[in-house]
């Protein structure tokens, strides 16, 4: 049976124009056609010129692209969503494929972050999938909350860490407007050959699941000390992520306790080495030791903290255990007291 194994949606910025690339995995045989076209996020009218026909680009790959004139930009700000449909037929409709996508470029320049063309500031949170009384547990309520609650605080970004969330937490950042970086739960023993095997592993599987998601904008291969391993583990890993996506800058987060300007140095220089493309540095440092880092951050790329304090009972954390909200409170779902 002829079908459509699913669609990934690349784009191309420019100030006036957006090109739409649209990668789908199929074979063809015959008369068999594969067709895209893009409506607007609410399905009511079709933008004009974004449809097209495929061309072949490998063995069982078809690409499209669709030229999208005067484009809405995805961003925090702006979080507009389009409905591409990607569809097989013959005489008849045999396939299609329905993806929501936002159209927006994700760059490195210099020391900074740029979203569609403009420096970027990244101010969030880390985030575990961790609820009080039920763990690890969540569903569609509890997920709006933590956007909610997110929004409510004025941020622009989550790291999730450290292990891929829920697809459905992905798809809710790309209609709230939240920035997200993902990673996989590699922390310990990088050095051994199979653990980088499995890495590039979680990491292909990770970068198929989210390739479409707007809200997605870097991947982390992991996070951990070990800078020896580090030399040969990262760009191994990174190699697997840059095979099947080259528009999101890609890192490791260094969790190794760098607390002095010499030593945040030595990781940048080390993270610049591997072929990173920003430093992900964790930093629980009090204020004097902020003050003392800042001016001495690396001025060759960018630099995230991607840690800084932690209500989830780190002993490094300023507050808290598991279930803190930094309201006063413990979370408890109503449903499990009950």
């Amino acid at each position: 049976m002829v079908r459509l194994n699913g669609a990934q949606v690349g784009t191309l910025e420019a100030f006036t124009r957006t090109r739409l690339d649209v990668r789908a995995s199929l074979v063809i045989h015959g008369e068999n056609r594969l067709e895209a076209d893009l409506d607007d996020r609410l399905g009511s009218s079709a933008v004009p010129g974004a449809e097209g026909l495929a061309t072949r680009a490998g063995p069982d790959m078809f690409e499209i692209t669709l030229s999208v004139p005067q484009a809405t930009r995805w961003s925090p700000s702006n979080p507009h969503l389009y409905n591409l449909i990607a569809t097989l037929a013959e005489d008849a409709v045999i396939d299609a494929v329905f993806v929501r996508v936002g159209l927006r470029a994700i760059k490195v320049k210099g020391n900074r972050f740029e979203l569609n063309g403009a420096p970027l500031f990244l101010r969030g949170v880390t985030r575990h999938d961790l609820y009080g009384a039920r763990g690890f547990v969540d569903n569609p309520d509890m997920l709006l909350e933590d956007f909610q609650r997110m929004k409510s605080l004025g941020i622009n970004f989550v790291r999730t860490s450290h292990y891929p969330p829920d697809e459905r937490f992905v798809r809710m950042a790309d209609a709230a407007g939240i920035l997200v970086s993902e990673e996989i739960p590699a922390w310990a023993r990088i050095g051994n050959p199979s653990v980088v095997a499995t890495a590039r592993d979680m990491m292909t599987s990770l970068v198929e699941r989210d390739f479409n998601r707007a809200s997605v904008i870097a991947w982390l291969t992991g996070t951990g000390a070990d800078h020896d391993a580090l030399r040969t583990y990262f760009p191994a890993v990174a190699a697997a992520v840059r095979a099947l996506d080259t528009s999101r800058p890609v890192s490791y987060t260094f969790d190794d306790s760098a607390d002095t300007p010499a030593a945040i140095a030595a990781n940048g220089f080390l993270a610049s080495a591997t072929g990173m493309d920003f430093l992900s540095q964790a930093g629980y440092w009090d204020a004097p030791t902020v003050q003392a880092i800042v001016p001495t951050l690396p001025t060759t790329l960018p630099v995230l903290i991607a840690e800084w304090s932690g209500s989830e009972g780190s002993n490094r954390g300023p507050v808290g255990s598991p279930g803190f909200t930094g309201l006063g409170v413990e979370r408890v779902d109503p449903e499990v007291a009950a």
